[in-house]
């Protein structure tokens, strides 16, 4: 039974995916909202982006464009809540209509709560105001909806989630 609904998720997916979409992902106008799950070494980032097309044919090529936008996440883990919030601004560039590649770059704060109990009781936040660099593909799989995987450093090492056009 599970493998009779995985085998329709992907036929629903490729159904979508089949779709034609005539034009780039990122371009001067564009707004695109995504939410993704973030891995590293112990802890599970949550975050939110938002990302707005400024410029077309950057470098003065039809598939690269540069967006300027926002990222805000909490970091969940064992004994510790933290959070990352900051702009930030992407490069892209269109191999094919679907996919927008993307290269980003965030300047933002960070804090961490920590706190335990033992022998030494420790509870204390730490600030501070870091960047941070990810390297991206986004697919849309209809006109308004995709996929996307990020790598990288900052907050997380990698992060995969769903994007919005609006």
């Amino acid at each position: 039974m599970k493998k009779r609904i995985l085998l329709a998720l992907v036929a629903v997916v490729a159904l979508f995916g089949l779709q034609a979409n005539a034009q780039n992902v990122m371009e001067k106008g564009t707004s695109i909202v995504s939410g993704s799950l973030g891995i590293t070494s112990s802890l599970l980032p949550i975050n939110a982006s938002y990302d707005y097309g400024v410029i077309d044919n950057l470098f003065e090529s039809p598939n690269a464009a540069l967006s300027v936008g926002a990222l805000g996440g909490v970091v969940l883990g064992k004994n510790t809540l933290g959070y990352v919030v900051g702009p930030r601004v992407a490069m892209h560039y269109h191999f094919i209509p679907e996919l927008d590649t993307y290269f980003s770059l965030m300047l933002g704060a960070y804090g961490y709560h920590y706190k335990s109990s033992g022998e030494v009781s420790i509870d204390k936040w730490t600030h501070k105001f870091d960047w941070g660099t990810h390297l991206g593909a986004r697919y849309f799989f209809t006109p308004k909806v995709g996929m996307f995987a990020e790598v990288g450093y900052g907050y997380s090492y990698a992060n995969i989630g769903l994007s919005f056009k609006l």
